[in-house]
């Protein structure tokens, strides 16, 4: 029950923060 909702919310979680460290990236390379 918790467990599920918990691996949910951290697949989504690296997602964003994938999303997050590409974003950064491509900040500082400009």
């Amino acid at each position: 029950m918790g467990g599920d909702s918990s691996q949910d919310s951290k697949k989504r979680t690296r997602e964003e923060t994938a999303e997050m460290v590409i974003f950064i990236v491509v900040a500082i390379a400009l």
